[in-house]
């Protein structure tokens, strides 16, 4: 006979369990409710339903087959949460605690929603949060030990934040300076932050924030927040680490960097008296976290976010289990829409293509998958295509898969390539070829400013900058791109005539026409002749010809692991590039737009936007019912020069 959960009488009611001090193998507990209201003294544990590793995968640890009694009673419960009651057994630790596996009937829908709703009130009220990130391992104790030599607060880092600019270093570096680590300890450090599931998952992230005093524990070791949260900014320095090609691009190192940063823009929001942010807006800031059930993508910020909103006219968010992923994730798209500025919501929907969660509007992103394109407006570089108008936004009430938009169809896609592309010499003949073939014909690419064609392509491959943030202030970009520009085709007529391109290297003049023609290249090469010709002579070896191909930047050493340091030009086609293509339109502009886009794909400017969006008509639908596709960067217009033209006639859209 399994444990049977009696009622709770009121929402304000919780069970807290008292495990028992025997130290029989099976664990037990009794559980007894209180009344949040009488302000009893209880502990929470925050812990993951999976095992606390990544490595710790399979049936043992998703499967409920561990048996623990309650009250005399069996009850299954996973493996981590037996060895995080186990551990506590040894510590010492035996309650009255709060656990939600146990503490909730899971099995009751309306308890369910009930209880999580109260969940701010439970962490806020407990007088310790214990986080089980898992049984510990070889360098557990020396990560620790090393984490408690570095001394900045988050106080250092407020202060610094609200200085004026200086040339100083941040808290955190300075900690990292004067630590001199070595490579094993710095390693160490971000092993141990990287290893444990407890920084992915999304439910976390309200227990960080609402807790009164955290303590980390990790088998027999215990530690304070303030020590893990330092350790955590080691992971900046994952470069000078080892363990750099092993780590550099997982997602664990993202959850560890995360870590850190959540806790300073919590730190900070309180010290300035900041109202939380939209339910909306927190929805896409951890949309690369992880939950088992996908509505738990905005369940678990729920209790951590503003919920209302004047301008969301069905009322407050609410956390509901009866309600479906789509009608989950279509509300908080309606919070973000409201939420953000200029509709920028609009930029966090992402390639569509890899959605897990189907029937979604075309507006509203899949929260169960992470952003694989960040948004043009994430970086400092702001566009501003319409923003001095007001943003217009219409719901449709009983009609929830739709919303109104008011726009200007204001061009037509009429050919793409892709815009970015890996080395290798197929690639590369297929990139350049297609690149250039895509600018000059039928006729060459235009802008509002007359702009040459070369200068209209090097800014399009980067949208204009789009990480501007990354670039020293003092760079060439234009330089850089000649540079780029040569290299790559020069690559590219590698892979057809290794003679001819060694006889390009030696004479671009005259042997332009001959490579043109090799790379299957029409239309008047002159637009990008001055262009090779700059870029031939900053490359006086065939060595930093290949090292410019390869994005690599000439005459630079480095005393890292991490990869050889990238040219500026390149770094900012990797960000702008990466997972999408490059455009022309009927009009004869250049953009930047999703791998998805294709001919026929509608370009239009929204009233209040910062940046163009892309949609696509299905012939089925009325002229002004249209499919999001996605952001753009279109040359020529980002910056206001459609409106200078005075002939901007805003029309209703209805987008599905």
């Amino acid at each position: 006979m399994s444990y049977e959960y009696g009622p709770l009488p009121a929402p304000q009611y919780i069970r807290l369990l008292r495990i028992s001090c025997t130290s029989s193998q099976i664990i037990q507990a009794s559980v007894k409710i209180i009344n949040l209201d009488d302000s009893a003294q209880y502990k929470c544990l925050s812990y993951t339903w999976d095992g606390g590793k990544f490595d710790n995968v399979g049936e043992k640890w998703s499967t409920p087959n561990i048996t623990v009694l309650l009250d005399g009673q069996p009850v299954l419960i996973r493996q981590n949460l037996h060895d995080a009651l186990d551990h506590l057994r040894l510590l010492d630790v035996y309650g009255p605690i709060w656990i939600d596996a146990i503490c909730i009937n899971q099995a009751d829908i309306a308890e369910r929603n009930s209880q999580v709703a109260q969940m701010s009130r439970i962490y806020e009220n407990a007088q310790e949060v214990i986080v089980w990130l898992g049984k510990e391992e070889a360098y557990s104790a020396s990560a620790i030990k090393s984490m408690q030599r570095l001394k900045f607060t988050m106080d250092d880092m407020f202060t610094d934040s609200q200085s004026s600019p200086s040339t100083t270093l941040p808290p955190w570096e300075r900690d990292f300076i004067e630590c001199r680590f070595s490579d094993k300890e710095l390693v160490g450090m971000i092993d141990f932050c990287v290893s444990y599931r407890w920084f992915s998952r999304i439910w976390t992230v309200q227990e960080l924030i609402l807790a009164r005093k955290l303590m980390f524990v990790c088998g027999t070791i215990i530690e304070p927040l303030d020590t893990i949260w330092r350790g955590s900014f080691m992971s900046n320095f994952l470069g000078f680490a080892s363990s750099w090609d092993r780590l550099h691009s997982t997602e664990e190192l993202q959850w560890a960097l995360d870590f850190g940063a959540v806790g300073v823009s919590e730190y900070m929001r309180r010290r300035l008296n900041e109202t939380p942010s939209s339910i909306g807006l927190r929805a896409h800031r951890f949309r690369n976290r992880q939950a088992t059930d996908p509505r738990d993508k905005v369940f678990g910020i729920a209790n951590i976010s503003r919920t209302s909103d004047r301008l969301v006219e069905s009322g407050p968010f609410v956390i509901d289990y009866t309600k479906t992923v789509q009608a989950v994730y279509i509300e908080a798209s309606v919070f973000a829409l409201v939420a953000f500025k200029g509709l920028e919501a609009l930029s966090y929907v992402g390639d569509r293509t890899t959605n897990q969660v189907h029937d979604l509007p075309s507006w509203v992103p899949d929260f169960s998958q992470k952003l694989t394109v960040k948004p043009f407006q994430v970086a400092l570089k702001k566009f501003s295509t319409t923003s001095n108008f007001e943003t217009l936004i219409w719901f449709i009430t009983g009609h929830p898969q739709a919303v109104i938009l008011s726009g200007i169809h204001f061009d037509t896609v009429t050919a793409t390539s892709s815009a970015h592309w890996p080395v290798g010499e197929k690639e590369h003949v297929n990139g350049i070829s297609s690149l250039y073939n895509l600018v000059l014909n039928p006729q060459p690419v235009t802008s509002t400013a007359r702009e040459e064609v070369h200068t209209i392509l090097w800014r399009t491959l980067i949208a204009d900058g789009y990480h501007a943030y990354n670039m020293d202030p003092q760079f060439d970009l234009e330089a850089a791109f000649d540079r780029w520009l040569f290299c790559r085709t020069c690559d590219a007529v590698v892979g057809c005539d290794i003679q001819l391109a060694t006889s390009f290297f030696t004479n671009v003049e005259d042997n332009l026409a001959k490579v043109m023609e090799t790379l299957g290249i029409s239309g008047s090469i002159e637009h990008f002749k001055g262009s090779l010709l700059r870029g031939r002579s900053q490359c006086d070896t065939w060595e930093k010809v290949v090292m410019g191909a390869e994005g690599r930047a000439p005459n630079l050493t480095h005393a890292h692991y991490r990869d050889p340091i990238k040219d500026e030009y390149s770094k900012q086609w990797g960000f702008a590039g990466q997972k999408r293509c490059i455009f022309r339109t009927e009009r004869g502009y250049l953009g930047l737009g999703l791998g998805t886009l294709r001919a026929r794909d509608r370009i239009y400017i929204l009233q209040g936007a910062p940046v163009p969006y892309i949609f696509r008509h299905r012939d089925i639908d009325p002229d002004d019912v249209l499919d999001l596709e996605g952001e753009a960067y279109v040359h020529g217009i980002m910056y206001g020069e459609a409106v200078g033209t005075g002939n901007l006639n805003f029309q209703k859209i209805t987008v599905y």
